[in-house]
């Protein structure tokens, strides 16, 4: 019988054999092994991964060899798989295996679990494993055993030592067939680990892990209670994950174990396990046991799990009522189970921890992307309206069930609404106008607190005390309020998020909310400063032109001008004629004053002179000129003290030139006429006394011309002594009189 067995079952080469083999390169990340290790199928359960290049086999990183990396605490960021790999890697050729006994004596022999199969260029063909091999031998031999002798009893002594076979010669059919047997119970213990494990590392979500993990080990154990503890800071223990028939659930509860020392934590970390058979019973301080009695713990068994190495927490099956004695098989399984546990959550947590990297980076690009948006719309000077409605349109995009609005705070410290675009009608038609203040709301209380409020639940909140039947009528339970801040750190307005069911905001949501707030602010700081400028801007633009002056603004940096209505009507050219360059300008200056003007110009502009001004004539649009006085000024410079905007005012002045025209044809007929009559003329300022004399006066008094008029008292010594006095009084009776 036994050949037949042997005839049958030894020449299942193919079988034995996985075909899928994970692989990676030398150089490849430590985490990226451990993480295929997670990766494996029921159909292909091989608990290692080989590094190959070239087709070639380099080293092999097993399951144990990754726990014990966990265990020591080392840092796995940035560790190579060469660096921590088994190399030599003892190895079968394909043309050589043709019998399962020779892979079975290698393993023994090396005492290995891993035997990869290489073709005739050395090349990974496939791999067996301990496991691969059972399943082959044990189902047939178990087969041959019973129709042997279908009464025998299949009770399996322990594991003894296998003797390696001889070296030259295949272990004989007896030695193949008893191991088999005597490895049927861990065989069966290690396929039960495989399958729950399996089912644990299905899964990259951690509650998933832990959930399938309390559940598939609370049906093999048939125990009352399963449950995992996760550590908190400063060693807390919260139950995260529970299986259990009673209907009270642990879930959610709290421990935080004053004895629990640095030294139990070291022992933890070692792999140590606590037992317990009878609370009653066993050794512990009455603080403990009255915990125990308080989680209904009457037996128990504690395995730690590790995760990088730290103790992360413990995974607890107990017993309620009654006392257990704990087989060293439920050990042994718990003690495996915990192996592939700290794999799982070593590789869930990652998971966990890239997904939230990505997710934040993913929000941090969408906001991003939001403010680029709605910076540009400022930047456009687009309406304000238009400007909050796509910002509150983004938020509540990435807020299911939000409605949210912005509310202005105008000078009488009254709340209006600027934008809701989606709250109801009839609520903002009300609530519009409400004065701000403590107790007033969400909004109201956050711009007299100049502090975020949230309400989580408008019903039960005393600052909704005075509203909440309001709110509550249009189905609105929860309310978060932001002030909005301009930069002089007066408060705007605020931004409030409503929700139809009550609601306590999550961190990311707040940050997502307050980043888009500062934007409002931004928003509204920019309209109002533009709308003062413009009222501004009218205003002086009224004074000017009502004056009759017409304005320039010149950027230097494109050589543009701004021409204003006034300015153009001045010349005769109308509101929409185009005039909008300094070459366009400048051509229009008389030819003989164009020089002059551009020489002030420039003199002003590098320094020379405190100011501008100039007059000059200046073409009209029928061709005529007029006579202009220019005066500007430089509004801005650069960061260098380069002049970069230019405005200036336009006067125009023809009437007066025309005057000064007259004037000057005027005084030379009268010196004309002076010349001819041999009259003089002579003008005395009073206050001064001081005295002009006309050219026609200096030549008959033989005087010199071009020296200064002689004063009063010298006139007077000039004329007869006997008409001096009468000259007096005709003077003085002029002044007094104003008669000649």
């Amino acid at each position: 019988m036994v050949d037949s067995i042997a005839a049958s079952t030894l020449t299942g080469v193919s079988r034995a054999m996985i075909r899928r083999v994970p692989t990676v390169e030398p150089k490849a990340a430590v985490t990226a092994a451990i993480a295929l290790l997670g990766q494996r199928n029921a159909k292909d359960q091989c608990s290692c991964v080989l590094a190959v290049e070239d087709g070639h086999i380099q080293g092999m990183l097993t399951q144990g060899d990754a726990l014990r990396l966990m265990t020591q605490g080392m840092s796995l960021v940035g560790l190579e798989m060469q660096a921590v790999m088994t190399t030599p890697v003892v190895s079968l050729r394909e043309s050589e295996f043709t019998d399962l006994r020779v892979a079975l004596g290698l393993l023994q022999q090396h005492q290995i679990r891993h035997l990869p199969i290489l073709d005739d260029q050395d090349c990974l063909v496939g791999l067996i494993t301990h496991e691969s091999l059972m399943q082959v031998l044990y189902p047939e031999f178990l087969c041959a055993t019973l129709q042997q002798d279908p009464t025998q009893s299949l009770d399996l002594p322990g594991e003894p030592t296998l003797a390696p076979p001889a070296a030259t010669d295949p272990p004989p059919v007896a030695a193949v067939l008893a191991p088999s047997v005597q490895i049927k119970s861990q065989s069966e213990r290690e396929r039960l680990v495989a399958q729950i494990a399996m089912q644990i590392r299905a899964s990259l979500s951690l509650q998933t892990i832990l959930d399938t993990t309390v559940d598939q080990v609370r049906r093999v154990l048939h125990c009352d209670r399963v449950n995992v503890w996760k550590f908190e800071d400063g060693w807390e223990r919260v139950v995260v994950a529970e299986s259990t028939d009673s209907d009270i659930s642990l879930i959610g509860e709290r421990v935080n174990d004053s004895s629990f020392s640095q030294a139990q934590v070291d022992q933890y970390q070692q792999g140590a396990m606590r037992i317990i058979v009878d609370v009653h019973t066993a050794e512990m301080t009455d603080c403990h046991k009255e915990l125990l009695n308080r989680l209904q713990t009457r037996s128990k068994i504690m395995v730690p799990l590790l995760c990088d190495g730290t103790l992360w927490g413990f995974l607890n099956v107990t017993e309620s009522q009654y006392p257990r004695n704990w087989q060293p098989e439920e050990t042994d399984l718990l003690e495996a189970l915990s192996v592939h546990l700290s794999i799982a959550l070593h590789q869930a947590i990652n998971h966990e921890h890239l997904q939230a990297e990505l997710t934040a980076r993913q929000q941090a690009e969408a906001r991003l992307e939001i403010k680029n948006q709605l910076l540009a719309k400022i930047a456009n000077d687009e309406p304000l309206s238009d400007i909050l409605n796509t910002l509150i349109a983004s938020i509540e995009q990435r807020l299911p069930g939000a409605y949210c609005s912005v509310l202005l705070l105008d000078d009488d410290n009254r709340m209006r609404y600027a934008a809701a675009p989606n709250l109801p009608v009839g609520y903002l038609q009300a609530s519009n106008g409400v004065e701000a203040g403590e107790g007033v709301g969400s909004c109201g209380t956050a711009i007299y607190r100049r502090a975020t409020v949230i309400v989580a639940d408008i019903a039960s909140d005393r600052l909704w005390e005075v509203y909440k039947d309001f709110a509550l009528h249009y189905g609105l339970r929860a309310c978060w309020s932001i002030p909005i801040v301009a930069s002089n750190d007066q408060v705007l307005g605020t931004f409030a998020i409503y929700f139809r069911e009550p609601k306590q905001p999550q961190p990311q949501e707040l940050e997502l909310i307050e980043s888009m707030v500062d934007l409002a602010g931004i928003a509204i700081e920019r309209h109002r400063f533009e709308k003062a400028l413009n009222q501004s801007e009218a205003r002086w633009q009224f004074a000017l032109e009502g004056a009759g002056d017409g304005i320039w603004d010149w950027n230097l940096q494109d050589n543009t001008v701004f021409f204003s209505r006034q300015w153009k009507a001045i010349l005769g050219l109308a509101e929409e004629d185009e005039v909008n360059s300094r070459t366009a300008w400048e051509s229009r200056i008389h030819p003989d004053d164009r020089d002059p003007c551009n020489t002030r110009i420039q003199g002003y502009l590098q320094g020379e002179t405190a100011t501008y001004q100039n007059e000059h004539r200046i073409q009209c649009k029928d061709g005529s000129y007029k006579w202009v006085l220019d005066r500007g000024t430089v509004m801005e410079w650069s960061a260098d003290g380069a002049p970069q905007r230019m405005i200036g005012i336009y006067t125009d002045i023809s009437d007066r030139k025309a005057a000064e025209t007259i004037l000057r044809k005027s005084e030379a007929t009268l010196q004309e006429t002076q010349e001819i009559c041999h009259l003089g003329s002579w003008e005395m300022e009073l206050p001064s006394q001081t005295i002009t004399w006309s050219q026609e006066l200096f030549r008959m008094f033989r005087c010199d011309p071009n020296q200064a008029a002689p004063s009063f008292a010298e006139i007077l010594q000039k004329l007869h002594p006997d008409d001096r006095q009468h000259l007096e009084e005709c003077i003085a009776m002029a002044i007094t009189e104003g008669k000649p």
